[in-house]
């Protein structure tokens, strides 16, 4: 979490935010985020001006890197407009997907794998049930035309 003033510098930002932006709490309050290449980049700066406006904004997924660290993560940033002492203010809201991501891409890529396995399972296992499906059905093949009690007699060896 971090609150914006209306000409772009940061009046209050929590420790958990300072960590995902990889910077410190001094680093992070002496930015101005109208400013930021990468703010602009991603039409956020826009997006917080809008929220003096009283508009709130949602962005999902956004592929963030730091001004600071160069470290990037994948976020969900939401803005909604408040006001303290009289003065517009942006809440910005930050939650670090990015584990959620990782583990997701693995996910995916484990049913592929498992997919995979399935498919060549199956057709491994279908190679050898067609073999022993055509040497029982020989047998029966030649008993077909005769009378039951002949049948009988064939599968009794006799």
């Amino acid at each position: 979490i971090y609150i914006v003033n209306n000409k772009g510098g940061i009046d209050y930002v929590n420790s958990a935010m300072a960590v995902i932006s990889g910077a410190s709490h001094d680093q992070f309050i002496s930015v101005n985020v109208f400013e930021l290449t990468t703010y602009k980049d991603l039409g956020l700066s826009e997006k917080i001006k809008a929220v003096f406006e009283g508009e709130s904004f949602s962005l999902q997924e956004v592929e963030y890197t730091s001004f600071f660290s160069g470290k990037t993560t994948v976020r969900n940033i939401i803005g909604i407009p408040m006001v303290e002492d009289g003065e517009k203010k942006a809440l910005i809201c930050v939650e670090d997907i990015t584990k959620l991501k990782q583990a997701e891409k693995e996910l995916k890529k484990a049913m592929e794998i498992k997919s995979q396995f399935i498919s060549l399972a199956s057709h491994e296992l279908r190679s050898p049930l067609s073999i022993i499906s055509l040497c029982i059905q020989t047998p029966c093949r030649a008993c077909t035309g005769t009378s039951t009690r002949n049948r009988k007699n064939t599968w009794k060896g006799r």
